[in-house]
Order: C-alpha cells, then sequence, then structure tokens
C-alpha cells in the first residue's frame, strides 16, 4: 500500500481497490493458489465482468464441472496447507524434547498473576 500511495498519503481510498486486487491474485507460499484461485477455480486476467445469467430452470453442464473441479482445488489447498503444517511442526519439534511426568514429580510450575482475577492467585498461600 506504501509503494502505490507514494508521498501522496491522503490517496490511499483510491489505491485499496488495486492493493486488494493485487493480494488477491499473489501465489501463497503454503498452498501454492492464489486466494482468488482458491476461491472461484480460476485466475483473473482482468476485473471480474458481469455476465448475463442463463436459463434455471436445467442444470448446466459446465456449471457442475465447475463446482467439481473447484472441490477438487479445495481438497488439493486442503492437503498442502497440511503439508505445510506438518514441515512447520517438524521444524519446530527439533527444538522440542518430550517429557513424561509421573504421580509425585517435582514440577516448576510458573503462575502469573495476568492469568488469575483478582484474588485467586495463591501460589504462595499459607496451606
Amino acid at each position: 500500500m506504501r509503494s502505490l500511495v507514494g508521498d501522496n498519503l491522503k490517496s490511499w481510498d483510491q489505491k485499496l481497490s488495486q492493493v486488494e486486487f493485487a493480494f488477491n491474485h499473489s501465489i501463497n507460499r503454503g498452498t501454492g493458489f492464489s486466494p482468488f484461485f482458491v476461491t472461484y477455480g480460476y485466475n483473473s486476467k482482468c476485473p471480474l465482468d458481469l455476465a448475463p445469467v442463463s436459463d434455471l430452470k436445467r442444470v448446466n453442464i459446465k456449471a457442475e464441472e465447475f463446482v467439481a473441479t473447484l472441490q477438487q482445488i479445495h481438497l488439493t489447498t486442503k492437503q498442502l496447507l497440511e503439508d505445510a503444517n506438518a514441515k512447520y511442526k517438524q521444524v519446530a519439534d527439533v527444538k522440542r524434547r518430550h517429557v513424561e511426568f509421573e504421580v509425585g514429580d517435582f514440577v516448576w510450575a510458573i503462575l502469573t498473576k495476568d492469568r488469575f482475577p483478582a484474588g485467586e492467585y495463591n501460589k504462595l498461600a499459607v496451606r
């Protein structure tokens, strides 16, 4: 947004549609698709044109194909996001260690006051 507006800071609202269009057509690293493609099933080269609505009483074959294609895109996107999350988890788990505690083990508990309402923070209270 800053690069489009430049020195004319008060003209940001005139550039908003360009920013939205650019965002909707940028490829997501995790999915490999643009948000527009995931939503509609194709990448538009220009703003959407209004098309006349065909006869709604009969099923359009192209519409059925479009719905099937869009469902396949959604399944592929979901799988790619799950794969990306698994990759991120694998990298994060390298720094973690698995520890199992048994009943009676001593553990270090950190209880901060911001997690409890006033008067209920009693870690150091007399028992």
